[in-house]
């Protein structure tokens, strides 16, 4: 972003104002260059896209957890270090409100289908020999009624166990994506150019060049009337 300062450039019987864009500011926070913050110009960007303070640059880069411009793509020199620890990402996630309503959730559904699958697995269990004299009677034999209830407890089990890897991938996968995504990210610009108010020549290298208005020249004048901005009179002329 760039400050903006006004060129009054008369004519005969016509006034323009012409906006000279001179002033650098940051894209983040449109404040100009200070003394104790200086500006930098550290992707491809250019014009008025080209400046960002250093501090507003690398608080962007921890709060949107980016590595690279999001207009240039540039890969920035950063240094990142994981914010949490384990057991720390751990306690945060969980103390999360949406986070510890999900796992309650999950906790009332792991309860319900152990209690469930238990059930299933002691009748099975302790009434085999109830289910085989059972069978003597209309004719099945032993070792069907063994096989088809050891098919039974295998389809609970197999059933209770996917249950439960996908109730706890569900709760582990969205955290290690966070855990492992959140850094605190420092920015190095080691070879990149501070630019400070006073240095306005090296600013004139990479900004824009102004107009230049020719008075013998009308083309460099952009076309006002157009935009419906016409001097009055020639008394509004000359203000």
């Amino acid at each position: 972003m760039t400050g903006s300062t006004s060129v009054a450039v008369k004519s005969n019987d016509e006034s323009w104002n012409i906006t000279n864009t001179n002033t650098p500011l940051c894209r983040i926070c449109q404040g100009p260059s200070a003394a104790t913050n200086y500006l930098v110009s550290p992707c491809n960007c250019k014009g008025t896209l080209a400046f960002v303070h250093f501090s507003c640059l690398e608080k962007w880069l921890n709060t949107s957890s980016r590595i690279s411009c999001e207009l240039c793509s540039f890969q920035y020199d950063t240094l990142q270090t994981r914010r949490y620890s384990l057991l720390e990402s751990l306690r945060l996630w969980i103390r999360h409100p949406v986070n510890w309503r999900h796992l309650q959730v999950d906790f009332f559904i792991f309860t319900l289908l152990s209690i469930v699958t238990l059930g299933f697995v002691l009748i099975c269990v302790f009434g085999l020999e109830y289910f085989i004299i059972e069978g003597k009677k209309y004719g099945v034999s032993q070792m069907w009624t063994k096989g088809v209830l050891n098919f039974f407890m295998t389809v609970i089990i197999v059933g209770y166990t996917g249950s439960m890897v996908f109730l706890l991938k569900e709760q582990l996968r969205p955290w290690y994506y966070w855990w492992t995504n959140t850094y605190n990210i420092k920015l190095r610009l080691s070879g990149q150019k501070a630019f400070a108010n006073a240095d306005r020549k090296e600013f004139d290298e990479i900004m824009l060049k102004p107009y230049r208005v020719n008075e013998n020249s009308r083309q460099d004048i952009p076309d006002v009337h157009a935009a419906g901005v016409r001097g009055g009179n020639s008394s509004e002329s000359n203000v």
